[in-house]
């Protein structure tokens, strides 16, 4: 039986389900569950980012919260951005991070202000990296 690290199921609780962070498919938009924020998952990856796979797991749950202009700009302005580009720097020889990274940057994206700072912030640099 595989037993996740400690910080990966409290990330896991926060967010949407595994389900519900996969790539969508066709017209199918990621919701994540009512009752949990992006917030509570960037404090748990500041808090455990020496673990890849909270990291990881992490990014993915901010994947799925960046699903509209106001959430993205919730996600930025709470440090997404940052934290996201810390997560690839510091676990750059983990595919999984590295995936789940590029996801969230790419739902970050969304709006122009967040391009702006995703690359003011060291997102594309950690891309490129």
């Amino acid at each position: 039986q595989i037993v996740e690290a400690p910080a990966v199921q409290g990330i896991s609780q926060l967010g949407p389900s595994a389900a519900e962070t996969a790539a969508p498919t066709g017209a199918e938009s990621v919701k994540p569950q009512p009752g949990r924020s992006p917030e509570a998952v960037l404090d748990l990856m500041r808090t455990q980012s020496s673990s890849p796979s909270a990291q990881e797991e992490g990014c993915r749950k901010l994947r799925a919260f960046a699903d509209t202009d106001a959430a993205r700009d919730r996600i930025a302005r709470a440090g997404g951005i940052t934290l996201v580009a810390a997560a690839m720097g510091a676990h750059s020889s983990h595919a999984g991070v590295q995936e789940s990274a590029c996801g969230a940057l790419r739902n970050l994206a969304g709006n122009d202000d967040n391009k702006a700072r995703i690359a003011a912030e060291g997102g594309i640099a950690a891309v490129l990296a």
